[in-house]
């Protein structure tokens, strides 16, 4: 018969150094996955919120001004005095101004976010109207047009960004969405079919993905004249996954 020991039953401090270490090791490699899948996952439902309290400012201002075709939207009125009119009414504003240049600080870098895996790019847009809004999912909008198109693009930095909002990224931080007043009465993500502009055919999540496409992809290159803003097309992609971030998402 063996005989009990209780002192038996203790570790060694050597056993309990290395179960520590172990411990630790697996931390080490679990926790940043973890913390990025649920960066992920919050990044994708503020997204599917702001898409959603952007579009009702919108459908408000409709109820009030009619169809969209009937407003003042040629590209002399300024985008500033199209957003002042259409869309600044119907949000709760703690802020707003124009912006002519990407280091303005009354703007605090929001009107222009920079492109996945780049730097800013501010070559092809003009004056941009923003505004620091309050509640919600998100905590700015900045507008803005390439001459002499009608679209209204309409940049969405969601809650706690980068807090240099001067580095924040397209498809990650912010997100670009277009409105084409005789087109539609919605705001869509960049890079659903009919927003992005030089592009034909059908735009599929691939090609946002890995390209060719001609503007505003979802995919980290450098910024060139086959596609300079990359990101803008990431919500998109959001979108064509059901609200979800996959793994093959240039996160």
């Amino acid at each position: 018969m063996v005989k009990f020991d209780s002192n038996n039953l203790a570790f060694t401090l050597a056993e309990v150094l290395i179960t520590l270490g172990i411990v630790g090791v697996v931390a080490a490699m679990t926790l940043p996955v973890l913390i990025q899948n649920y960066q992920k996952q919050a990044t994708a439902t503020s997204l599917k919120k702001a898409y959603s309290e952007l579009n009702q400012v919108l459908q408000r201002s409709i109820a009030d001004n009619g169809d969209p075709v009937t407003w003042n939207n040629s590209f002399d009125y300024g985008v500033e005095n199209w957003v002042k009119t259409y869309i600044e009414p119907y949000v709760k504003v703690i802020s707003s101004g124009s912006c002519t240049n990407n280091t303005s600080n009354r703007c605090l870098g929001i009107a222009y976010a920079g492109i996945l895996g780049g730097n800013p790019n501010s070559t092809r847009r003009n004056t941009t109207h923003y505004m620091i809004v309050k509640g919600g999912d998100s905590i700015a909008w900045a507008f803005f047009r390439y001459p002499p198109y009608e679209e209204i693009r309409c940049l969405v930095y969601l809650k706690n960004p980068k807090k240099n909002t001067q580095s924040a990224l397209r498809g990650k931080d912010v997100f670009t969405f277009v409105f084409y007043p005789s087109r539609s009465t919605t705001f869509k993500p960049f890079g659903m079919q009919g927003t992005v502009p030089f592009q034909g055919g059908t735009i599929t999540r691939d090609i946002l993905l890995h390209g060719p496409i001609r503007t505003g992809g979802c995919f980290k290159g450098g910024s060139n004249n086959d596609h300079y803003n990359d990101g803008d097309g990431c919500g998109a992609v959001i979108m064509m996954d059901d609200w979800k971030i996959s793994k093959d998402y240039p996160w």
